[in-house]
């Protein structure tokens, strides 16, 4: 079970964003041949290829936040000395996560309503909560993710303070995508200038 929690840990959000991009590629690419080249298309593939979008959108934050990958100006940051570096890290992500909160409860309140008045998709005949579930599962995880990183950074108040702030997530342990390249080839293609995955 722990090795199983493990691996969600580190690959739920990218294989959930996997199977979201190749679902809307797919999507948007048969679109496309059905409108240029049969001169018609589906009702119904806009909808569902910007409901794909919103959940792709909002995994993505969450495996950004997981890896503190979001974008931040740290210049005046830097500037300050190291204990104020990491009080200002721990308040940024304490105020983040209670961000994430509110919008969690707003979202789940979004939904509520939606399912007591029964508002439907306009193409296809499904709830318009399979939209805003989007962003009570997004804000969850986000919630989630920034729990992590608060407790990561308690335990490593003492450590250096780039494995404190743990960018990229690099200093997580067995924190290897399960369909990531492997080293030597990861490696190789870095120096070449190819790809940084």
């Amino acid at each position: 079970m722990k090795r199983v929690l493990k691996w969600l840990d580190v690959n739920f959000e990218p294989v959930c964003m996997v199977v979201l991009f190749y679902s809307l590629l797919c999507l948007i690419t048969v679109e496309v041949i059905l409108r240029f080249l049969f001169g018609g298309g589906l009702s119904w593939s806009e909808e569902i290829s910007r409901y794909l979008f919103v959940w792709l959108i909002y995994f993505s934050i969450s495996y950004a936040t997981r890896n503190n990958r979001h974008i931040r100006v740290s210049m005046l940051q830097q500037m300050l000395p190291n204990l104020f570096q990491r009080v200002i890290l721990m308040l940024s992500d304490l105020f983040f996560l209670s961000f994430s909160g509110v919008l969690f409860v707003a979202t789940w309140v979004v939904c509520a309503y939606n399912e007591k008045v029964g508002n439907r998709a306009i193409t296809v005949n499904v709830s318009i909560n399979i939209l805003y579930m989007a962003g009570v599962v997004g804000f969850l995880l986000m919630f989630i993710r920034l729990v992590q990183n608060i407790v990561w950074k308690i335990r490593h108040w003492s450590a250096p303070l780039e494995v404190y702030e743990n960018f990229e997530g690099k200093y997580f342990p067995d924190n290897e995508l399960c369909f990531a390249l492997d080293g030597d080839k990861q490696k190789m293609l870095s120096e070449e200038g190819g790809c940084n995955t």
